[in-house]
Protein backbone atom coordinates (compact mmCIF):
# COMPACT_ATOMS: atom_id res chain seq x y z
CA UNK A 1 0.00 0.00 0.00
CA UNK A 2 1.26 3.10 -0.67
CA UNK A 3 0.70 7.26 -1.22
CA UNK A 4 -2.83 6.29 0.27
CA UNK A 5 -4.95 8.29 2.88
CA UNK A 6 -7.24 6.57 5.26
CA UNK A 7 -8.77 9.14 7.21
CA UNK A 8 -11.64 9.21 9.88
CA UNK A 9 -12.00 12.73 8.39
CA UNK A 10 -13.80 11.44 5.10
CA UNK A 11 -15.01 7.93 5.44
CA UNK A 12 -15.24 7.62 9.39
CA UNK A 13 -13.95 4.26 9.30
CA UNK A 14 -14.62 1.63 11.93
CA UNK A 15 -13.81 -1.77 13.52
CA UNK A 16 -15.53 -4.02 16.01
CA UNK A 17 -12.23 -5.84 16.40
CA UNK A 18 -8.38 -5.15 15.15
CA UNK A 19 -7.21 -2.17 12.49
CA UNK A 20 -9.94 0.63 12.28
CA UNK A 21 -8.21 1.90 9.51
CA UNK A 22 -6.68 -1.01 7.89
CA UNK A 23 -6.41 -4.78 9.01
CA UNK A 24 -3.40 -6.45 7.13
CA UNK A 25 -2.49 -9.94 7.63
CA UNK A 26 0.46 -11.82 4.93
CA UNK A 27 2.79 -14.52 5.89
CA UNK A 28 5.50 -13.41 4.35
CA UNK A 29 5.66 -9.29 3.34
CA UNK A 30 3.54 -6.68 3.69
CA UNK A 31 4.40 -2.60 3.24
CA UNK A 32 2.29 0.24 4.13
CA UNK A 33 4.59 3.56 2.49
CA UNK A 34 3.69 7.12 2.16
CA UNK A 35 -0.02 6.96 3.83
CA UNK A 36 -2.24 8.81 6.11
CA UNK A 37 -3.71 6.93 8.73
CA UNK A 38 -5.93 9.73 10.53
CA UNK A 39 -9.66 9.58 12.54
CA UNK A 40 -10.26 6.04 12.67
CA UNK A 41 -11.17 3.65 15.48
CA UNK A 42 -11.36 -0.09 16.33
CA UNK A 43 -12.84 -2.07 19.38
CA UNK A 44 -9.94 -4.37 19.72
CA UNK A 45 -5.98 -3.44 18.75
CA UNK A 46 -4.53 -0.96 16.48
CA UNK A 47 -6.88 1.89 16.51
CA UNK A 48 -5.29 3.22 12.83
CA UNK A 49 -3.70 -0.14 11.49
CA UNK A 50 -3.37 -3.71 12.73
CA UNK A 51 -0.35 -5.61 10.71
CA UNK A 52 0.80 -8.79 11.34
CA UNK A 53 3.12 -11.36 9.01
CA UNK A 54 4.39 -15.05 10.60
CA UNK A 55 6.23 -17.61 8.62
CA UNK A 56 8.38 -19.99 10.66
CA UNK A 57 8.92 -22.26 8.12
CA UNK A 58 10.60 -19.53 6.03
CA UNK A 59 14.23 -19.18 5.21
CA UNK A 60 14.02 -15.54 5.98
CA UNK A 61 11.50 -13.90 8.50
CA UNK A 62 8.48 -12.34 7.22
CA UNK A 63 8.18 -8.74 7.33
CA UNK A 64 5.79 -5.55 7.81
CA UNK A 65 7.17 -2.78 6.92
CA UNK A 66 5.85 0.99 7.50
CA UNK A 67 7.14 3.80 6.33
CA UNK A 68 7.27 7.58 5.81
CA UNK A 69 3.56 7.36 7.40
CA UNK A 70 1.47 9.40 9.56
CA UNK A 71 -0.35 8.00 12.11
CA UNK A 72 -2.63 10.18 14.01
CA UNK A 73 -5.58 11.04 16.02
CA UNK A 74 -6.88 6.94 15.80
CA UNK A 75 -8.68 5.48 18.57
CA UNK A 76 -8.72 1.99 20.68
CA UNK A 77 -11.80 1.86 22.96
CA UNK A 78 -11.77 -1.33 24.93
CA UNK A 79 -14.43 -3.49 26.58
CA UNK A 80 -14.96 -4.75 29.95
CA UNK A 81 -12.36 -7.53 30.52
CA UNK A 82 -10.43 -7.22 26.94
CA UNK A 83 -6.79 -6.59 26.81
CA UNK A 84 -5.63 -4.28 23.55
CA UNK A 85 -3.24 -2.03 22.63
CA UNK A 86 -1.71 0.36 20.05
CA UNK A 87 -3.86 3.47 19.41
CA UNK A 88 -2.17 4.02 16.72
CA UNK A 89 -0.79 0.80 15.44
CA UNK A 90 -0.37 -2.55 16.22
CA UNK A 91 1.78 -4.82 14.36
CA UNK A 92 3.69 -7.94 15.15
CA UNK A 93 6.26 -10.00 13.00
CA UNK A 94 8.97 -12.10 12.66
CA UNK A 95 11.01 -8.16 11.68
CA UNK A 96 8.45 -5.06 12.45
CA UNK A 97 9.98 -2.43 10.77
CA UNK A 98 8.39 0.93 11.63
CA UNK A 99 10.82 4.04 10.10
CA UNK A 100 10.39 7.60 9.10
CA UNK A 101 6.82 7.98 10.64
CA UNK A 102 4.95 10.50 13.04
CA UNK A 103 2.57 9.23 15.16
CA UNK A 104 0.67 11.22 17.06
CA UNK A 105 -2.38 12.02 18.90
CA UNK A 106 -3.79 8.30 19.28
CA UNK A 107 -4.71 7.06 22.16
CA UNK A 108 -6.11 3.76 23.94
CA UNK A 109 -9.16 3.81 25.97
CA UNK A 110 -10.08 1.39 28.39
CA UNK A 111 -11.90 0.83 31.83
CA UNK A 112 -11.04 -2.15 34.07
CA UNK A 113 -9.61 -4.09 31.00
CA UNK A 114 -6.40 -6.18 32.25
CA UNK A 115 -3.87 -4.75 30.25
CA UNK A 116 -4.12 -1.83 28.00
CA UNK A 117 -0.59 0.30 26.45
CA UNK A 118 0.45 1.77 23.58
CA UNK A 119 -1.02 4.76 22.89
CA UNK A 120 1.02 5.33 19.74
CA UNK A 121 2.53 1.74 19.47
CA UNK A 122 1.90 -1.38 20.24
CA UNK A 123 4.75 -4.02 18.80
CA UNK A 124 6.13 -6.91 19.11
CA UNK A 125 9.19 -9.32 17.00
CA UNK A 126 9.24 -12.67 17.04
CA UNK A 127 12.61 -13.13 15.26
CA UNK A 128 13.38 -16.33 13.24
CA UNK A 129 16.83 -15.22 12.67
CA UNK A 130 19.31 -13.00 15.11
CA UNK A 131 19.61 -10.27 12.57
CA UNK A 132 15.77 -9.98 11.76
CA UNK A 133 14.49 -8.23 15.41
CA UNK A 134 12.97 -5.31 13.87
CA UNK A 135 12.24 -2.05 15.58
CA UNK A 136 11.33 1.64 15.57
CA UNK A 137 13.64 4.33 14.42
CA UNK A 138 13.64 7.54 12.91
CA UNK A 139 10.04 8.35 14.29
CA UNK A 140 8.56 11.08 16.23
CA UNK A 141 6.22 9.38 18.72
CA UNK A 142 3.90 12.00 21.14
CA UNK A 143 0.83 13.14 22.28
CA UNK A 144 -0.23 9.75 22.34
CA UNK A 145 -2.84 8.71 25.31
CA UNK A 146 -3.92 5.66 27.68
CA UNK A 147 -6.66 5.87 29.79
CA UNK A 148 -7.56 2.68 32.25
CA UNK A 149 -6.54 1.00 35.68
CA UNK A 150 -4.15 -0.44 34.68
CA UNK A 151 -2.40 1.94 31.48
CA UNK A 152 1.52 1.11 30.43
CA UNK A 153 3.64 2.27 27.84
CA UNK A 154 1.98 5.85 27.15
CA UNK A 155 3.93 6.44 23.66
CA UNK A 156 5.48 2.28 23.17
CA UNK A 157 4.53 -0.75 24.47
CA UNK A 158 6.78 -3.24 23.07
CA UNK A 159 5.38 -7.13 23.97
CA UNK A 160 8.30 -8.77 22.79
CA UNK A 161 12.15 -7.98 21.19
CA UNK A 162 11.91 -4.48 19.72
CA UNK A 163 14.37 -1.80 18.86
CA UNK A 164 13.89 1.78 19.25
CA UNK A 165 16.45 3.87 18.06
CA UNK A 166 16.70 7.36 16.58
CA UNK A 167 13.25 8.36 17.79
CA UNK A 168 11.55 11.32 19.09
CA UNK A 169 10.13 10.13 21.83
CA UNK A 170 7.56 11.68 24.57
CA UNK A 171 9.13 10.81 27.96
CA UNK A 172 11.83 9.37 26.36
CA UNK A 173 12.38 5.61 27.85
CA UNK A 174 9.52 6.10 30.84
CA UNK A 175 7.53 6.18 27.44
CA UNK A 176 8.00 3.03 26.76
CA UNK A 177 7.04 -0.04 28.34
CA UNK A 178 8.14 -3.73 27.55
CA UNK A 179 10.68 -6.08 26.10
CA UNK A 180 13.08 -3.74 24.13
CA UNK A 181 16.32 -2.65 23.10
CA UNK A 182 16.94 1.47 23.63
CA UNK A 183 19.21 2.05 20.94
CA UNK A 184 21.45 5.30 20.44
CA UNK A 185 20.39 8.67 19.35
CA UNK A 186 16.86 9.01 21.36
CA UNK A 187 15.66 11.89 22.20
CA UNK A 188 12.40 13.58 24.31
CA UNK A 189 12.72 17.53 22.89
CA UNK A 190 9.37 18.58 21.83
CA UNK A 191 10.19 18.40 18.05
CA UNK A 192 8.50 22.08 17.03
CA UNK A 193 5.89 20.82 14.89
CA UNK A 194 4.35 23.90 12.33
CA UNK A 195 1.38 24.24 13.71
CA UNK A 196 0.50 21.39 16.20
CA UNK A 197 -3.11 22.78 16.56
CA UNK A 198 -3.93 22.52 13.38
CA UNK A 199 -2.50 19.12 12.45
CA UNK A 200 0.39 20.77 10.55
CA UNK A 201 3.22 18.16 11.80
CA UNK A 202 6.10 19.49 9.53
CA UNK A 203 8.95 20.47 11.10
CA UNK A 204 9.70 24.10 12.70
CA UNK A 205 13.50 25.54 11.25
CA UNK A 206 14.32 25.29 15.00
CA UNK A 207 13.46 21.89 15.28
CA UNK A 208 15.70 19.48 17.15
CA UNK A 209 14.45 16.50 14.89
CA UNK A 210 16.16 18.20 11.70
CA UNK A 211 19.41 16.30 10.71
CA UNK A 212 18.88 13.51 13.83
CA UNK A 213 17.95 10.40 12.14
CA UNK A 214 20.08 8.03 11.59
CA UNK A 215 23.59 8.70 10.27
CA UNK A 216 23.66 5.43 8.72
CA UNK A 217 19.95 5.20 6.65
CA UNK A 218 20.36 4.70 3.23
CA UNK A 219 17.57 5.86 1.27
CA UNK A 220 15.63 3.42 -1.30
CA UNK A 221 14.69 3.90 -3.82
CA UNK A 222 17.94 6.36 -3.75
CA UNK A 223 15.52 9.19 -4.61
CA UNK A 224 13.02 8.11 -1.74
CA UNK A 225 11.21 11.14 -0.87
CA UNK A 226 9.13 12.09 2.54
CA UNK A 227 5.28 11.73 2.76
CA UNK A 228 4.71 15.33 1.05
CA UNK A 229 6.66 13.81 -2.14
CA UNK A 230 8.29 16.94 -2.84
CA UNK A 231 11.56 16.35 -0.64
CA UNK A 232 14.09 14.27 -0.93
CA UNK A 233 13.99 11.36 2.54
CA UNK A 234 17.82 13.02 3.08
CA UNK A 235 17.87 16.36 2.58
CA UNK A 236 20.89 17.40 4.76
CA UNK A 237 23.55 15.70 6.52
CA UNK A 238 21.51 13.29 7.71
CA UNK A 239 17.93 11.64 7.72
CA UNK A 240 15.56 14.41 9.94
CA UNK A 241 13.11 12.60 12.23
CA UNK A 242 9.34 11.87 11.27
CA UNK A 243 7.25 11.68 8.15
CA UNK A 244 8.52 14.97 6.78
CA UNK A 245 11.90 16.17 5.69
CA UNK A 246 12.77 19.77 6.66
CA UNK A 247 13.75 22.08 3.24
CA UNK A 248 15.67 24.65 4.13
CA UNK A 249 13.87 28.62 2.81
CA UNK A 250 15.19 31.79 3.21
CA UNK A 251 13.93 33.57 6.44
CA UNK A 252 14.56 37.23 7.64
CA UNK A 253 12.46 40.29 8.48
CA UNK A 254 11.14 40.72 4.94
CA UNK A 255 8.64 43.70 5.61
CA UNK A 256 10.84 45.11 8.55
CA UNK A 257 8.34 44.29 11.03
CA UNK A 258 11.37 43.18 13.68
CA UNK A 259 9.58 39.38 12.90
CA UNK A 260 11.41 37.02 11.17
CA UNK A 261 9.55 34.94 9.00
Amino acid sequence: LERSSLSGTHSGNECWADGGGIYLWSPHYASIDNCIISGNAARGDGGGLAAYAFDNNAGSPATVSIKNCLISSNTTTLALGVSGCGGGLDVMANAPYIQNCTIVRNRVVGDESPMIGGGGVSVAAFPTQPYSVGGISNSIVRLNIVTGTQPVGKQIYSYRDCSIGYCNIEDGEAGVYGVYFWGEGNIADDPLFVDCTNENYRLDYMSPCIDKGDPHYTPYPPDEKDLDNLRLRVNGDRIDMGAYEYYDVLRGDLNCDDVIS
